[in-house]
């Protein structure tokens, strides 16, 4: 939906800077209110992986903040390239990499783990979902993580992430002038 948004928005007249970090704010507030459906269900059927989940989760939220704070500052042919990158990036790593089957080889390293939440984080709250999307390769092809357990487990640090994003987004955005209308910021 990012493409097409920020089409919508420019097309409109919008300016690009604030077609596309609105574009972004909204793709966070979209996937946050979905994972916590998607969190519920993982949780019920034991794919989240507890371990080192709390700090990864307060980790993930301060990265987004501060993707989101330097999403600001980058100019707005930046955030599209780095936009684009990950989505091929992403989708090749998930086409190449073979995904474990289970945990038995998972890593355990806690500096590793939230390195990854932080990283996952910071992309996301620098081009919205798209980082969420990086994260996922992460978690097979570095931490070995099976793909139901990387779902899950990406799927809660996609609530701190989107809620941090959105209300970064929102704070940083209020009263800017050529806001579409109905934007908080």
């Amino acid at each position: 939906i990012t493409p097409i948004q920020y089409y919508l928005l420019t097309s409109m007249g919008i300016d690009e800077k604030i077609a596309l970090t609105v574009t972004f704010a909204t793709g966070l507030a979209v996937i946050g209110v979905t994972m916590i459906n998607s969190t519920r269900k993982h949780k019920a059927n034991g794919f989240i992986v507890k371990q080192h989940l709390k700090s990864m989760i307060v980790l993930s939220f301060l990265g987004a903040i501060l993707g989101a704070i330097l999403a600001q500052h980058i100019d707005v042919s930046i955030l599209r390239l780095i936009f684009g990158v990950v989505c091929i990036l992403s989708t090749l790593v998930l086409v190449i990499i073979k995904a474990p089957e289970d945990l038995t080889n998972i890593k355990t390293n806690a500096i590793l783990f939230n390195s990854v939440a932080f990283f996952a984080g910071l992309i996301s709250g620098l081009i919205g979902p798209a980082g969420g999307a990086l994260a996922i390769p992460i978690f097979i092809a570095y931490l070995n993580y099976p793909i139901t357990h990387t779902i899950g487990t990406n799927s809660a640090l996609s609530i701190a992430i989107s809620l941090a994003g959105v209300l970064t987004y929102i704070l940083l955005g209020w009263g800017v002038p050529g806001l579409p209308d109905f934007s908080l910021g």
